[in-house]
């Protein structure tokens, strides 16, 4: 059993930031999730389009790129400078990996050309992570920490960040007999988000940058990821839904949801479909956050921190990673 300096679970924005962090202190971060990639909601999802094969001269359906999580960083200059220190290719160079985008008036917007899950990949170039871990208990050792996961590895750290949904996070603490008895912290509740992705042969009414908020009672958000700079073939749109419709929906079928909110886009936008797929995130976004910007627990080394915390924004995420990691370094252990 390999001893780590810190460990991390949760590899989005939060945990990718602490790690940087860390690193850039002096510490070795080992960072843990349980899905197949990194980057949370910074997540781009491939799906075949059969709309362009007659583009194709192969004959075989290409594939577009869908943002389906975050779908743009509006950055302070701290933030941005951050990205610019962090991202193997500088934001300045002609080679980018960010760029800007037209779509807000009233704030630099900045995307990933190449989606945003090429940004978590890049910013997790020097990180050591290790994926498909699904962490099932915790336990205060002597004076170190030992995390089992669900294949019973374990893991051990004096020092661990947990930058899951707070949710799952206070479940997983629950089943680890390490009860937080904070009020504030158990009251946050997120709001879920059903997503569908679209690829079109054409479409109309959508603005010159591709994208728009609408006040509907299911639409909330449009976005065509080719006019918005993905490189893709044909349209290919995001739509996120609204919380009220994601709530009393959110346990349908994906036929059903799809039928749904098919019904209500091409009222306002004539398109010409070829294919769709359904996105659900349980945990898109916290309805509020709390007081601090991380929280210290009363047990050693033990640290949550996330969007609840630094607010909801990939920024937000950000801050609360790297102020939890400047704090856990010089941490005391009683």
């Amino acid at each position: 059993m390999k001893h780590q300096d810190v460990l991390i679970i949760g590899a989005g924005m939060t945990g990718l930031s602490a790690a940087k962090t860390f690193l850039e202190l002096g510490l070795r971060p080992l960072v843990l999730d349980k899905g197949r990639g990194f980057g949370g909601r910074m997540a781009t999802r491939r799906l075949a389009n059969t709309a362009s094969q007659k583009e194709n001269s192969s004959g075989n359906s290409t594939e577009n790129s869908f943002d389906h999580g975050a779908q743009y960083i509006q950055p302070s200059p701290r933030f941005l400078r951050w990205l610019d220190q962090n991202l193997l290719i500088p934001s300045s160079s002609s080679t980018s990996l960010l760029q800007s985008w037209n779509f807000s008036t009233s704030k630099k917007v900045f995307i990933s050309k190449h989606g945003m899950s090429s940004l978590a990949k890049e910013l997790a170039s020097d990180i050591e992570i290790s994926l498909n871990i699904k962490i099932t208990s915790l336990e205060r050792k002597e004076d170190a920490w030992l995390l089992k996961d669900d294949k019973n590895q374990t893991y051990m750290s004096k020092k661990v960040l947990i930058t899951a949904p707070l949710p799952q996070t206070l479940e997983l603490l629950e089943k680890s007999n390490i009860i937080i008895d904070d009020t504030d912290l158990s009251a946050i509740a997120y709001r879920p988000c059903l997503v569908v992705m679209m690829n079109l042969g054409r479409i109309h009414n959508l603005p010159d940058s591709g994208a728009m908020f609408i006040k509907n009672p299911i639409l909330e958000w449009i976005c065509d990821n080719k006019k918005k700079g993905l490189p893709n073939v044909t349209s290919s749109v995001t739509i996120h839904c609204t919380e009220d419709f994601s709530k009393d929906k959110y346990d349908l079928s994906d036929e059903k949801i799809f039928d749904l909110v098919y019904a209500e886009f091409e009222k306002y936008f004539p398109n010409e479909l070829a294919s769709y797929e359904i996105k659900k995130w349980k945990y898109s976004a916290p309805l509020k956050c709390y007081k601090s910007i991380y929280y210290r627990s009363q047990f050693p080394g033990l640290y949550l921190a996330g969007d609840a915390f630094g607010g909801n924004s990939l920024e937000g995420a950000f801050r609360s990673g790297t102020c939890a990691a400047y704090v856990m370094k010089d941490d005391v252990l009683v």
